[in-house]
């Protein structure tokens, strides 16, 4: 009995819930249809369209449009929103224009245009002194360098006067008839020769010469005997 009673209640309760459900459907109908023709709101909107014309009005997009398009391209593949992103960078710049200068900064500008040059000309005429004292320089050491040359040759010279036979035989001759000898000849072959004798030899020998005579071969035997021989070489060679 119980049963029968709970199950027409039941029943009872379905058929008002099924009227309540049909109630709401029949009374929402008239409002759904008046949002579609309504132009305040407008019929459904294609977001993929939506968001490519966004995209080409960048610039006009309101933020809440942004949003929009913020939410359509996180739809999207990583790829694709990269290569958008690639595009929107790619967009060119404005034209940037020259900023004119002030009186007073041209002013400035010129003042130090003109110091700078005069700055580089001194340095360049410092730099051409320089190399014009160089230069003088190295032609006064490459004469100098001629005169050692040549002084160099004389004492090859002189070295090549005596040779040693010749030394032999004025070692073993009598000082007085050697020192008769070598007062005759050329003063640079004398010299050369008593350099190469033994002192115990050529002692004696100097002491039997005249005594300007053997003054001058011993100044040429300790190499400033070319000023006695030629002076005025000897002095420009020591300048």
């Amino acid at each position: 009995m119980r049963f029968l009673i709970a199950r027409k209640f039941l029943e009872r309760g379905s058929v008002a819930w099924l009227a309540g459900g049909l109630l709401v459907i029949a009374t929402a109908m008239p409002v759904v249809a008046e949002s579609i023709h309504n132009p305040l709101v407008g019929p459904p909107v294609d977001r993929s369209e939506r968001a490519y014309e966004l995209r080409q009005k960048a610039e006009q997009t309101p933020p809440i449009a942004y949003s929009f398009r913020i939410a359509v391209d996180d739809t999207k593949p990583e790829g694709a929103q990269k290569s958008e992103a690639a595009d929107v960078d790619a967009l060119p710049l404005p034209p940037t224009t020259k900023q004119q200068l002030s009186p007073a900064q041209q002013y400035c500008s010129n003042i130090l245009d003109a110091t700078s040059a005069a700055q580089i000309a001194q340095q360049t005429r410092g730099l051409q002194k320089a190399q014009k004292e160089i230069n003088d320089r190295i032609a006064l050491l490459n004469a100098k360098a001629e005169v050692l040359k040549s002084w160099m040759k004389l004492r090859e010279d002189f070295a090549a006067h005596a040779t040693d036979a010749l030394v032999e035989i004025y070692s073993r001759m009598k000082p007085d008839a050697a020192a008769a000898q070598l007062a005759a000849m050329d003063e640079m072959t004398s010299a050369a020769i008593i350099s190469k004798l033994a002192p115990k030899v050529s002692s004696p020998i100097l002491a039997e010469m005249e005594v300007a005579k053997a003054a001058r071969l011993s100044a040429v035997i300790a190499g400033a005997g070319e000023l006695a021989i030629q002076p005025e070489h000897k002095a420009n060679a020591q300048q």
